[in-house]
């Protein structure tokens, strides 16, 4: 899997939580000053990464640093699924 196919993947989760097919999503989307997540948000995001890519993204040792942008998650993931 690629890095688009991550992000597109990433972006259908956020339509998922946040009902907004419009939503744009890129790198730099900051997931919680540009999406306005909140906290359960931010839960739920966890938790669709985890069941669509088979990844604990708390499993990074910065986790929190790396849950601040899309393309951030995108270089997370697929950190996680090379230690598989």
């Amino acid at each position: 899997m690629d890095d688009m196919e991550r992000m597109d993947l990433i972006r259908k989760l956020i339509i998922q939580i946040t009902g907004d097919a419009e939503v744009e999503i890129n790198p730099d989307t900051r997931i919680m000053d540009d999406l306005e997540f909140d906290s359960l948000a931010v839960m739920e995001l966890l938790s669709k990464i985890e069941e669509t890519f088979g990844v604990d993204f708390t499993d990074l040792d910065d986790f929190e640093e790396r849950f601040n942008r899309c393309g951030d998650l995108c270089a997370g993931i697929l950190e996680l699924t090379e230690k598989k």
